[in-house]
């Protein structure tokens, strides 16, 4: 199990069957806490989870072998949008797998606004890093989107929980709104995917 530190590192303890430690390991840091913070919402992989910063970049750590191991960061913005476009929300990015999909809640917004929905909704390759789409949540008369899930099967299905407590649910392949359920709970922090 891996634990990421105030520093930048992960720390990660082996136990045994039982539960005892067996031997632990710190990393070398893979973020700048003070220039760049990470948000500690893992988004699960096939081998580990993606990292996202305040401003954007995305961290990817494999967790599948004896000690994470870190690809080469890269951006959500460009250089024209970062520090102006940014993530938010409490959940705040879902993958798809077999797709390699990574969809993210993004604002306009400065420094403190991590905690901000998103107004819209971008879609990523992982395998490629490039953005694939901007789903603008205003067209649909939804309020910011504070945490997202996409179902894993061949047609998927992106699910979009707002800060009004409504859940929008759309096709996860072209962005295509399929409907809104008003009021599911009332304050919708997490959804899960078995």
């Amino acid at each position: 199990m891996s634990s990421i530190c105030e520093s930048g590192r992960l720390l990660t303890v082996t136990l045994d069957a039982q539960g005892h430690e067996l031997a632990r390991a710190m990393s070398e840091p893979f973020f700048d806490a003070d220039q760049d913070p990470l948000f500690v919402q893992g988004i699960p992989t096939t081998r580990g989870d993606v990292f996202l910063t305040f401003l954007g970049e995305v961290h990817e750590v494999d967790f599948s072998g004896a000690q994470p191991t870190f690809s080469a960061p890269w951006s959500l913005v460009s250089a024209a949008e970062k520090g102006h476009w940014r993530p938010g929300g409490n959940q705040l990015g879902a993958i798809h797998r077999e797709l390699g999909r990574l969809y993210v809640p993004m604002h306009e917004g400065g420094e403190g606004t991590h905690k901000d929905g998103g107004t819209e909704i971008w879609v990523y390759d992982l395998g490629s890093h490039r953005r694939l789409a901007r789903w603008p949540l205003k067209v649909h008369g939804l309020s910011r989107v504070t945490s997202v899930q996409v179902s894993q099967d061949p047609a998927p299905i992106l699910f979009a929980a707002t800060e009004t407590s409504d859940l929008a649910v759309f096709d996860a392949l072209t962005g295509r709104l399929r409907h809104i359920t008003k009021h599911v709970a009332q304050t919708p922090w997490m959804l899960l995917n078995p």
